[in-house]
């Protein structure tokens, strides 16, 4: 069984298996909620563990349903432009898989 959040389909067992991983007991969690709306300080672990199911569809909830990136991280990486050490923290936070998708990138750059 899949649950649509703005487009995002998340399975439901790995809701669930996540929240198990992150310490959570899924009946405390309301059922019209993801690791990415629930307003509660216990989703960044419920987000972590989700990340470490299903790479794929936490990216495209970061996304869809996380923070937007700042303008600064925005300009830079539409310039092409190397990021400094804040910027490129940022874009680990809230874009995680493009995040190591750049690095590996990179690394392959340099080793050409």
């Amino acid at each position: 069984m899949t649950t649509t959040h703005n487009t995002v389909e998340f399975e439901l067992r790995e809701l669930i298996r996540a929240a198990e991983m992150s310490g959570l007991n899924p009946q405390q969690i309301p059922s019209d909620v993801n690791p990415w709306t629930w307003d509660d300080p216990r989703a960044m672990s419920w987000r972590s563990n989700y990340r470490a199911l299903n790479p794929a569809v936490a990216q495209q909830a970061e996304i869809l349903l996380g923070g937007p990136l700042s303008l600064a991280l925005k300009a830079a990486m539409e310039a092409g432009e190397a990021l400094s050490v804040d910027l490129d923290r940022e874009l680990k936070i809230r874009r995680p898989q493009l995040h190591e998708q750049m690095r590996q990138e990179a690394m392959e750059r340099a080793i050409n």
